[in-house]
């Protein structure tokens, strides 16, 4: 489930993503500048940041699957 505030910033990076190879993607961090987190999609999407270690679910995923539907 996605809160407003996980749509708000998926937007917010849209054009920040990077697609490094299949199923591979980079996007920034909200809460470091100089940092980025790697969002892969295997059997399902997965990311390496704190929020999806917690809820399984993040705004970089949401960002993501936008781009995907956009393409």
């Amino acid at each position: 489930m996605m809160s407003e505030s996980q749509v708000l910033k998926a937007k917010q990076v849209l054009g920040k993503v990077i697609h490094v190879e299949e199923n591979t993607w980079l996007l920034p961090s909200a809460s470091d500048e100089n940092k980025y987190h790697t969002v892969v999609k295997s059997d399902k999407y997965e990311c390496d940041c704190m929020g999806y270690q917690f809820t399984e679910n993040c705004y970089h995923i949401i960002a993501v699957t936008m781009m995907e539907m956009i393409e």
